[in-house]
C-alpha cells in the first residue's frame, strides 16, 4: 500500500448519501473512512468492538449502535465473524483503490513496453516472449563476423552458401584468405561491418572472373584467377587504383604465379 496523503472526497455523493442522517452518524462515518484509508487493505478494516469504540471515541454500546445503523442503511458494509471481530468496508474507498492499482500497473506496462519491450506482470516476472527475444539477440551477437588473430571467425554457414550461389566462378576460401591479407596490410582501415566488407569483396571477385576469366573461363590457372587481374590494364580497373595496387601486391605475395599447361605464366 502506497502512502498517499489524501483520498478523493465527493461532496455531492457525501451530501446525497448522508443528508437524511444525523450529525452523529455523519461524524462517525468520516472517522471510520479515515481509519479505513490507513488500513493494510485500503477501504477494509477488522477490529473488535472495543477498538471500534476507541476509533469513534464513544462507549462500546454506543459504538455497536452506530455500526448497526451504518450497516442497516447501507452507508458501509459491516460483517461480524464468530470471534466477535467486526469488519467494516467502504465501497467507495475500496473501488477507488482498485482503480488506482490498475492504473499504476497499466502505466508501468506501457512505460516498460515503450522503452524495453519487456512484458510486466503483477509478479514482475518476464514472459516467455521476452526470454525468446533475449535468446535471439544473443544468437545474433554470437554469429557476428569478427576479425581475430589474423583470420575471420564466426562466418555463418548460410552466408557462405549465399556467397557460393552469387559467385560460382571463384574459390570462396581463396578470396577470404586474400581479404584477410588485405586487412593485415591495412591495419588502420578497420571495418565496423565485416559481413558487408566480405560480401562486397566476393562480389567484386566474381565480377573480375566474369570480365577477365577464372574458374569458368579459359585461363588455365590452377588458382582459379589471374595473378595480375587487378592490374589488367591502366584503362579498365574494377577497383580504386590505390586498392588495386594493394591487391596486386597481396596477390603476388600470397599467391605466386604458376605456369599454365601451355608453358605461359
Amino acid at each position: 500500500m502506497g502512502k498517499n496523503p489524501a483520498f478523493q472526497f465527493y461532496p455531492n455523493d457525501w451530501s446525497r448519501d448522508l443528508e437524511e442522517h444525523s450529525l452523529e452518524i455523519e461524524g462517525a462515518w468520516i472517522r471510520i473512512c479515515c481509519k479505513l484509508w490507513w488500513s493494510e487493505t485500503r477501504g477494509k478494516l477488522e477490529r473488535n468492538l472495543d477498538q471500534w469504540a476507541k476509533v469513534l471515541r464513544v462507549y462500546p454500546q454506543d459504538a455497536e449502535r452506530i455500526l448497526n445503523y451504518i450497516n442497516l442503511y447501507k452507508i458501509g458494509d459491516i460483517s461480524v465473524d464468530p470471534n466477535g471481530n467486526i469488519t467494516v468496508i467502504s465501497r467507495r474507498i475500496l473501488k477507488d483503490e482498485k482503480e488506482r492499482e490498475n492504473n499504476c500497473l497499466r502505466q508501468k506496462r506501457h512505460y516498460v513496453k515503450k522503452n524495453t519491450n519487456v512484458v510486466i506482470t503483477e509478479d514482475s516476472q518476464p514472459s516467455s516472449s521476452s526470454s525468446s527475444t533475449s535468446i535471439k539477440k544473443e544468437s545474433i551477437k554470437k554469429d557476428k563476423i569478427e576479425f581475430n588473430e589474423n583470420h575471420f571467425i564466426n562466418i555463418p554457414g548460410d552466408l557462405k552458401e549465399k556467397w557460393k550461389s552469387i559467385a560460382p566462378g571463384i574459390s570462396l576460401n581463396t578470396e577470404i584468405t586474400k581479404a584477410e591479407a588485405w586487412v593485415l596490410s591495412n591495419p588502420k582501415l578497420k571495418k565496423s561491418n565485416w559481413s558487408r566488407f566480405l560480401t562486397n569483396w566476393i562480389v567484386r571477385a566474381q565480377d573480375h572472373v566474369t570480365k577477365y576469366g577464372g574458374n569458368n573461363g579459359n585461363t588455365g590457372n590452377k588458382t582459379g584467377f589471374k595473378t595480375n587481374s587487378y592490374r589488367f590494364n591502366n584503362n579498365n580497373r574494377e577497383l580504386d587504383p590505390k586498392i588495386a595496387d594493394e591487391c596486386d601486391r597481396i596477390t603476388a605475395k600470397y599467391f605466386p604465379q604458376e605456369k599454365t599447361t601451355d608453358g605461359n605464366t
